[in-house]
């Protein structure tokens, strides 16, 4: 364990390595929920980057094109993080609670209510008392330099960059391999104990991970199982493991075969109580090759989330402990099981099937990312939703486990939660300004949350709301007014 009071000289460039349990402490110091660290690259990164590839590629991220920018390389600079910062070696992803007590979208609303989402309410009391809105960006920005200060004093100079939601790096990604949770079919990051109600925050490093902790993972990434694609025995070659370590369990052979096939993808996991499975068990020698082939005992039954069972040793572990005891899993598994509230409950159909999203039909992309008209094919299932979607995690079983945070920067504003559509409505430009400024809410604009707004009202199904809607029928805003005049024709039943 690292001295906190050390000071960067005590520490030679062997020690000068980040390690789990510091890390985390000095996260939560700095204001986070939860923190979790990675070695970089990680052992999902060729995978992850080719989802990311084919995900952009077949447009379905809608008009975000800042998703889409790519380097003189000509590769996608989100696609792995050593595309933008070759000098990366490690990423520090912070978790922040922002669920609350209030109630969830798919409770029974007041008449007439709409519904802004939860991450978007925050708010804080400033010096005077008064209650102000708060960009989760600011302030969790704060915290991670404040965490990008402690590891200077612990570690002297490093590169470094932290970012919330705004940098070149795909945040729920680094967060699953870093073991903060899984990657839910609703395609969100769930912790297994604070759900998927937080916010992600970033640091990436060129500091190295303790090699006791790193998994190796970097060794055996996709490189080198693209360089050798018939098995591990090349692979176990080129890491230096000698053939003897390999055979000193009979079935290393197919151990070895079916771990990179499966890593690669082209073979489904090995069935606990296979002797692929057992072999991972049965001796040292093998074991400890398995854990750096990335080799799984009793892996679920989904494919792609078999890995996760991915097996560690202690460095604790006495000879009085069987091998099966000197492994832990390092990543959380997907816990998702047979549930799929989430894919029946998108009134969209956004999540397309488990863990794929097409932004295109998003409720959260359609109300503040996307900008002029909305297909009115999607307008009936966007409800009462004017900024951003809560249903597939207000539907998730994980959600009503997890604790309420509270976390005085972030504070939910009772005026945003099922805000009245005619308090919307009354708003003109100056006031949108005065109430949003600060708040995630402005990311919308004045006319995006108008456009929005004219849907609920349309969707509601009160006739006392035709009068906003028949003035902006004619607005000079083609998404205000396209919106405008479909919530007419459905009040009226046209």
């Amino acid at each position: 364990m690292l001295d906190p009071t050390s000071s960067p000289a005590d520490f030679p460039n062997s020690e000068r390595c980040l390690s789990r349990e510091p890390v985390r402490a000095w996260a939560q110091e700095a204001g986070f929920a939860e923190a979790g660290l990675v070695a970089l690259p990680h052992l999902h990164e060729g995978r992850d980057a080719a989802r990311f590839e084919e995900w952009v590629g077949a447009g379905r991220s809608g008009t975000m094109k800042y998703l889409e920018r790519r380097g003189e390389d000509g590769k996608l600079t989100r696609a792995r993080v050593g595309n933008p910062f070759p000098w990366a070696r490690s990423a520090i992803v912070c978790f922040a609670s922002y669920d609350s007590a209030q109630p969830r979208s798919t409770d029974p609303p007041r008449e007439g209510a709409g519904w802004i989402a939860r991450y978007a309410w925050s708010s804080r009391v400033d010096a005077a008392g008064a209650r102000r809105p708060s960009d989760y960006h600011k302030v969790l920005l704060k915290r991670i330099k404040r965490l990008e200060e402690r590891l200077r004093g612990q570690f002297g100079t490093f590169e470094a960059r932290g970012y919330v939601d705004t940098g070149p790096v795909v945040e729920r990604a680094l967060a699953t391999a870093a073991g903060l949770g899984w990657t839910g079919k609703n395609t969100c990051l769930i912790h297994p104990k604070l759900g998927s109600f937080g916010f992600l925050a970033v640091l990436v490093t060129s500091l190295e991970v303790a090699e006791d902790e790193a998994r190796e993972e970097a060794v055996i990434a996709d490189p080198i199982l693209e360089k050798y694609p018939s098995g591990a025995k090349e692979a176990a070659e080129k890491l230096g493991i000698s053939d003897e370590s390999r055979k000193k369990c009979p079935s290393a052979a197919k151990a070895d075969s079916d771990s990179v096939g499966f890593m690669r993808g082209l073979k489904p996991p090995p069935p606990s109580g296979s002797s692929f499975s057992a072999a991972c068990k049965a001796q040292q020698p093998l074991a400890t090759v398995s854990a750096r082939l990335k080799s799984c005992a009793d892996t679920p039954s989904h494919p792609e989330t078999a890995i996760q069972h991915t097996l560690k040793p202690r460095p604790e572990v006495t000879n009085q402990r069987s091998v099966a005891d000197a492994y832990r899993p390092f990543v959380i598994p997907d816990r998702c099981g047979s549930c799929r509230r989430c894919l029946d409950a998108c009134p969209t159909g956004a999540l397309t099937e488990p863990y794929k999203m097409d932004a295109r039909r998003c409720i959260s992309y359609l109300t503040i990312e996307h900008r002029g008209p909305i297909d009115e094919a999607l307008m009936e299932g966007m409800g009462r939703q004017v900024f951003g979607c809560d249903i597939c995690q207000d539907v998730c079983p994980w959600n009503r486990k997890s604790p309420i945070g509270f976390d005085p920067d972030l504070e939910a504003r009772a005026d945003l939660v099922n805000p009245a559509l005619e308090w919307l409505a009354a708003m003109d430009e100056s006031e949108f300004e005065l109430r949003f400024n600060g708040s995630p809410v402005r990311r919308a604009g004045f006319a995006g949350l108008r456009r929005n707004a004219a849907i609920a009202m349309g969707n509601s199904g009160l006739l006392r709301f035709a009068p906003h809607l028949e003035e902006w029928s004619e607005a000079a805003d083609e998404g205000i007014r396209t919106a405008a005049r479909w919530a007419l024709g459905k009040l009226r039943g046209n």
